[in-house]
């Protein structure tokens, strides 16, 4: 008995189905390799905050150089923060703000020393006691400048911009010299007149004479 299926004759036989071909989707391990064609791209987890490092740099700089650097840092640190391994760039944020801090201190402590005339005694005293060593040195010279009783030709301004008042006196038998200022207010014979220097140095001390004020 013949099968009816075989083919007969020149008859050809039906191809066979086709067959769906499906990828499978990637692993995870392949999911976490570089693209090919990149065989050294770094993941940027692992990538140097360049923000970071130049801000920590500039924070570090800036405990030498005050406000510049410390402002860059403080920018660039803002900028790091929003990067992965921001470890540098919070930690120059915290170093500018504390440098920032330090200069306003310093700032207002300046503004304070020379309201209340500090910095002026300061730089008064100084004037003095160089004018007066330089007027000892030339008087050795033969420049006699200080007489004892006489008027002497010492001429020099303080801080504030007014002429030293000289005053030559004997005490235990030697020649002592005061450098007077009129202090803040700028007139003498007034509660702030000190002596700024004299001559031997502590003798204004041991005569009782009214000393700068230097908070």
């Amino acid at each position: 008995m013949s099968n009816p299926n075989a083919p007969q004759g020149d008859q050809v036989p039906p191809p066979p189905p086709p067959v769906e071909l499906t990828m499978a989707p990637p692993t995870e391990r392949s999911a976490a390799l570089p693209p090919i064609g990149d065989p050294f791209a770094v993941p940027a987890a692992e990538r140097t905050n360049i923000a970071g490092l130049i801000a920590f740099i500039a924070a570090v700089l800036g405990f030498c150089i005050p406000v510049l650097p410390s402002l860059v840092a403080l920018v660039l640190g803002i900028v790091g923060v929003m990067q992965p391994r921001r470890g540098l760039a919070i930690a120059a944020i915290v170093l500018s703000v504390i440098q920032f801090v330090l200069v306003g201190v310093i700032a207002i402590v300046v503004v304070k020393a020379v309201q209340s005339g500090a910095f002026q005694t300061v730089f008064t005293v100084a004037i003095a006691e160089s004018e007066l060593e330089q007027a000892l040195a030339n008087e050795k010279a033969g420049d006699g400048m200080f007489t004892v009783g006489a008027p002497s030709n010492f001429s020099a301004n303080d801080a504030w911009g007014v002429a030293f008042r000289t005053e030559v006196v004997e005490i235990d038998g030697a020649r002592t010299i005061f450098i007077w200022s009129a202090g803040p207010d700028e007139t003498f014979d007034t509660a702030d007149d000190f002596v700024a220097a004299s001559s031997p140095s502590d003798a204004a001390r041991k005569a009782g004479k009214p000393l700068p004020e230097i908070d």
